[in-house]
C-alpha cells in the first residue's frame, strides 16, 4: 500500500503499486476491497478528491489519471506532454490543485471539472524560483491557505499569495 485517502464520503480509497481500491464496508460481515478501473495498471502514489467528486490518481511514470465515480470513466492527463512523469504528492488549497512531480511542481484550477472539460488546464510554475524547485516530494497546503513544497536536497519552499519564502534548514 503506497496511498491511503478518505473521500467526502467517508470512503477509503487504497493505492498499490498494482492498483486503486476502494474499501466497500460491510456492517454485518468483513468489508471488502473493489478494484477501480481494473483494465489500467495504476502504480498509484498519491490519491486527491477535487470539489467535482473526481478522484485524482497519482502514479509513478504514467502521470496523471481522473476517475469519475459517478460514470466510471478514467481519463489520462499526461502534464507535460512527456511520457514518464511521476506525482509524488496531491494537495488542495483555496483555488488550485497542486501537484508535487519530479520535474517540477503543476498546478490546476480547483473550480474546473476535469472530467467534463475536453482539455484540461495545468500550469507548470515558472517562477524565477521554479528553476530549483525540481524533485519535489510532498506538497502541502495548511489551515492559513499557504502551499508548502518538500524538496529532496533544496529545503521547502512556502506559497503564500504572490510570495514565496525558502527554508534551507539553516536559517
Amino acid at each position: 500500500i503506497q496511498a491511503l485517502f478518505s473521500d467526502q464520503k467517508d470512503q477509503l480509497w487504497v493505492g498499490t503499486k498494482n492498483g486503486l481500491y476502494r474499501v466497500q464496508e460491510n456492517e454485518n460481515r468483513i468489508s471488502s476491497t473493489i478494484r477501480i478501473a481494473p483494465s489500467y495498471n495504476f502504480n498509484v502514489t498519491d490519491i486527491l478528491e477535487d470539489s467535482f467528486h473526481n478522484i485524482w490518481i497519482g502514479t509513478l511514470d504514467k502521470g496523471l489519471y481522473v476517475y469519475n465515480p459517478s460514470t466510471g470513466q478514467v481519463y489520462h492527463n499526461n502534464l507535460y506532454e512527456l511520457e514518464g512523469t511521476t506525482i509524488m504528492s496531491m494537495a488542495s488549497s483555496e483555488s488550485m490543485i497542486w501537484m508535487a512531480t519530479l520535474q517540477g511542481v503543476v498546478s490546476s484550477p480547483r473550480n474546473r471539472n476535469i472530467s467534463t472539460e475536453k482539455t484540461a488546464h495545468f500550469d507548470v510554475l515558472n517562477d524565477p524560483w521554479q528553476s530549483t524547485l525540481h524533485f519535489v516530494f510532498q506538497v502541502f497546503v495548511d489551515s492559513k491557505d499557504r502551499t508548502w513544497f518538500a524538496t529532496d536536497g533544496d529545503g521547502i519552499y512556502c506559497l503564500q499569495g504572490d510570495s514565496v519564502r525558502h527554508y534551507t534548514g539553516r536559517d
